[in-house]
């Protein structure tokens, strides 16, 4: 028993190593600041609910950006408070 504990022990450690260096990487967060107040969007459109709001000059994290249909350029971000989701690309200093 003590063998197979000390086998589980050390796969779990591996996968926790693999876990932390992975997240590690997805989170490559860039710092930006909000030019306005802006609402924080689920999707990057206008009409999406959402999940947290921006002020002028608060520090504001962005990981990537994408162009929707209408060709709008949105930004994933973060705030301070830790919501997360899309930003219309005006609304920060990372600009269009």
């Amino acid at each position: 028993m003590r063998k197979r504990t000390a086998v589980l022990g050390a796969f779990g450690a591996v996968a926790v190593a693999l876990s932390v260096s992975t997240s590690a990487q997805a989170a490559t967060w860039t710092p930006t600041e909000a030019t306005k107040y802006a609402n924080i969007r689920e999707c990057y459109r206008a009409t999406c609910a959402s999940t947290g709001v921006i002020f002028p000059e608060m520090p504001v994290w962005w990981s990537h950006y994408a162009y929707n249909d209408a060709g709008n350029k949105w930004y994933y971000v973060k705030n301070d408070n830790g919501n997360t989701g899309w930003v219309y690309c005006e609304n920060v200093t990372a600009g269009c």
